[in-house]
């Protein structure tokens, strides 16, 4: 009950299916994975990470570009974080 009623305080993200990226146009990275998905022919939902900062601060995210993935009830979240982790792992 405690995590609806946080969420009912911040501005959640509208989620669409497929890829959604959580940045802001004055950011550099941000920049760098909107052009590599459009280079790349990916549809992606753009959400600005200004209108949705309480919620991010909510879940503990910290950082931008944010890129998740929603597929059905399915939700993957990429942050740099994570993305570096993986490489760490894979290399």
């Amino acid at each position: 009950m405690f995590i609806v009623s946080g969420f009912l305080n911040t501005t959640t993200p509208v989620l669409k299916e497929g890829f959604n990226l959580i940045g802001l146009e004055t950011c550099a990275h941000c920049m760098e994975v909107k052009e590599k998905m459009i280079s790349v022919k990916k549809e992606f939902n753009e959400i600005n990470a200004g209108d949705v900062k309480e919620f991010l601060s909510f879940v503990g995210i910290n950082e931008i570009p944010i890129l998740i993935i929603k597929e059905g009830k399915d939700i993957k979240i990429i942050t740099q974080k994570s993305a570096r982790s993986e490489e760490r792992r894979v290399g």
